[in-house]
C-alpha cells in the first residue's frame, strides 16, 4: 500500500526533476542561440575585413604598377642623359 506522502513526494520530486530538466533545456537552448549570434557577428566582420584587405590589395597593385611606371620613365630618361652627354 503506498502512503499520501509517499505518492507526494513522488509527485514532487517528478515536478522538480521536469522543473529541473526544462530549465536545463532552455538555457542550453539559449546558449546555442547566443553562440550562432556571435558567430553571425563574427562572420559579418570577417566579410568587411575581406573586403577591407582586397581594396588594399587592389591599392597596393595600382601603387606597384604606378612604381614600374616611374622607373621605367627614370631609366628612359637616365638612357636619354647618357646618350647626351656620351655625344658631346
Amino acid at each position: 500500500m503506498t502512503s499520501i506522502s509517499n505518492v507526494d513526494d513522488e509527485l514532487a520530486i517528478k515536478v522538480g526533476k521536469l522543473y529541473v530538466d526544462t530549465n536545463k533545456k532552455f538555457k542550453d537552448q539559449l546558449v546555442r542561440e547566443f553562440d550562432a549570434l556571435h558567430l553571425a557577428m563574427i562572420q559579418s566582420k570577417v566579410t568587411g575585413l575581406q573586403a577591407q584587405a582586397a581594396n588594399y590589395q587592389n591599392k597596393a597593385n595600382e601603387l606597384e604598377k604606378e612604381a614600374t611606371a616611374a622607373k621605367k620613365q627614370a631609366n628612359e630618361k637616365l638612357e636619354q642623359l647618357k646618350r647626351k652627354y656620351d655625344s658631346i
